[in-house]
């Protein structure tokens, strides 16, 4: 468990590093930072995403899906999935209860482990 727990430390870290944050202007207040890592990268490698108003986890996805295709849906729904919401792991047993805002970002990542 040790080793697995370790390994998800670094995939976060190297997120994280990868991660390019800035101050969001006050133009851009209403744009959410996307960005796509690992098998994710096929989508895109990131984008800004314009919202009039919060989204639960299932309706950003949808979102998301409507821009990406489908396809997108099957990958995040897959279990070894990470969703990162402003450089915190969301666990996958609370994402019902994620809020996405105007001015947070957010990224897709593959939780990786090992033994």
């Amino acid at each position: 468990m040790g080793e697995v727990s370790i390994a998800n430390e670094i995939v976060l870290n190297l997120v994280m590093q990868a991660m390019r944050w800035k101050v969001v202007s006050e133009e851009s207040s209403r744009k959410v930072k996307v960005e796509f890592f690992g098998p994710f990268r096929t989508f895109s490698k990131g984008m800004e995403i314009e919202l009039e108003r919060q989204l639960n986890f299932d309706e950003f996805v949808s979102l998301l899906v409507n821009i990406l295709g489908e396809e997108f849906r099957e990958r995040a729904e897959k279990e070894n999935t990470t969703f990162i919401l402003n450089r915190k792991i969301v666990d996958r047993d609370n994402e019902s209860e994620v809020v996405i805002s105007p001015g947070d970002s957010v990224a897709f990542a593959l939780l990786i482990g090992g033994g």
